[in-house]
């Protein structure tokens, strides 16, 4: 009777593990096949060395000489603290400042591939000066521009800085005010150091979730509350704007935004979805600030909106985004 019992108990235990040896063997053949198929797929995460923070003021500040990856991808800052590209900027020629936050960055981007790397080669009446970092929001470009700016935090650039564009995403007003949870953060709260070796890891993680879940629409449409009038995101924002204005004004530099849309705004045919772009626009028409929306430039593509984004990724844009992208602003901003 015993005997019997220890065999059922080691039959039972025979067949957990082959399911588990072939569960393992399906998640390994799944990852074989999304890294050969989906290769645009990497490791999520950038590294922390490459700032300083706190740096300007309570903002974060790109550490002088840092290399580290972002996304999988290798990054370097110049010897003052910007973004460094392949293409070496004559430093006799006008400043041209370009405030943004990871999309500007361009995570998960060769340097040299993102809009403003294309810009340091692809325009020679400035000198492209990037320091966006991951997270940036309104008030952190106030923080930039004020060091840069006013308080000649790199003695070099006095006098030199000629051109500042802000570049717009729409968590940018996410500013100077506390924000509830955007979406998946409940989740990943609850499982984060699992999720971040996920992440890192295992790409079949990114390809699952985004064939299950609709992030692009769901961040956007999270985003887009903030952009009611008089909501205090949205007023702390436009105070950002306004004290920008003022600091460009007074170093004799000249200032606009560009607005980097959402992949959802792209593939929808909603009107509703420009509604932020129109509200930061009346914002900056009273400011008497110059602005550009880059939106059209995208959905006049014969190309889905998703080909101008990282996969299963609505906000930030793919190699052939940032191309887009950088024709659209070397048109408009490069020349004399």
């Amino acid at each position: 009777m015993l005997s019997q019992g220890k065999n059922k108990i080691l039959h039972i235990a025979g067949l957990i593990i082959l399911d588990l040896g072939i569960t393992l063997a399906i998640l390994l053949l799944l990852e074989v096949y999304v890294r050969l198929v989906h290769p645009d797929i990497q490791p999520a995460g950038t590294a922390r060395n490459l700032v300083i923070d706190p740096g300007f003021s309570n903002s974060a500040r790109l550490r002088p000489g840092a290399v580290g990856r972002s996304d999988g991808v290798l990054f370097t800052v110049d010897n003052l603290g910007f973004w460094q590209y392949s293409v070496k900027s004559d430093s006799a020629q006008s400043g041209w400042l370009l405030l943004g936050d990871s999309v500007t960055m361009g995570i998960g981007i060769d340097p040299d591939s993102t809009f403003a790397g294309r810009l340091a080669g692809g325009c020679p009446y400035f000198r492209i000066l990037n320091p966006s970092w991951v997270g940036y929001s309104s008030a952190d470009y106030v923080a930039v521009a004020s060091a840069l700016l006013r308080d000649q935090a790199i003695p070099e650039l006095t006098g030199k800085i000629q051109h500042v564009t802000i570049c717009w995403t729409l968590n940018d007003v996410y500013s100077n005010c506390a924000v509830s949870l955007p979406p998946g953060t409940t989740v990943r709260n609850l499982g984060s150091a699992f999720l971040v070796w996920l992440k890192q890891n295992y790409r079949t993680y990114i390809w699952l979730k985004s064939m299950f879940f609709d992030r692009p629409h769901d961040y956007f449409e999270f985003d887009r509350k903030f952009y009611q009038a008089g909501d205090p995101h949205l007023v702390a924002a436009i105070a950002d704007l306004d004290s920008l204005k003022r600091l460009c004004g007074s170093a004799g530099a000249a200032l606009d935004v560009v607005f980097l849309p959402y992949e959802f705004q792209l593939r929808s045919g909603n009107r509703s979805s420009r509604f932020p772009q129109t509200s930061v626009f009346q914002a900056l028409d009273s400011l008497g600030i110059r602005y550009s929306d880059s939106t059209p430039i995208f959905t006049g593509s014969s190309l889905s909106s998703k080909s101008f984004y990282r996969f299963g990724d609505g906000i930030h844009f793919s190699k052939c985004g940032h191309e887009v992208l950088f024709n659209y602003l070397r048109q408009v901003y490069c020349h004399p």
